[in-house]
């Protein structure tokens, strides 16, 4: 996503219940560089798809707040 300031924010979106915002961002941090780290996690409860069956990012970004 485009960040405020004109750079790029990594966002990442997860469906599992049974782990922690905190406990995924700590195994991310420790198997990529920082540069690919994501600066946000959002939890969704599923990925909405489209008439095509693929993800449907435009409305996956609307329900968390990304536009």
């Amino acid at each position: 996503m485009p960040a405020r300031a004109g750079g790029v924010e990594l966002h990442a979106l997860y469906t599992c219940d049974s782990l922690e915002e905190t406990a995924l961002a700590g195994l991310v941090t420790e198997h990529l560089p920082p540069y690919m780290a994501p600066t946000q996690y959002h939890r969704v409860e599923f990925f909405p798809v489209n008439a095509n069956g693929k993800v449907d990012r435009h409305r996956l970004a609307a329900d968390v707040g990304l536009v």
